[in-house]
């Protein structure tokens, strides 16, 4: 899913990065925020 919303212009580098390192990065709290957080960007992606 990160690799096509990539693909498609609809993240950026950075972001899909950041996402891959959610679970060496960051507490399940953060990582639930930031999917919270693309959810709600992207509404129709699945």
């Amino acid at each position: 899913m990160i690799l096509k919303l990539r693909e498609a212009g609809l993240m950026t580098s950075r972001e899909a990065a950041s996402l891959c390192l959610v679970r060496f990065t960051r507490t399940t709290e953060q990582a639930e925020a930031c999917l919270r957080e693309l959810e709600e960007r992207y509404p129709d992606r699945k």
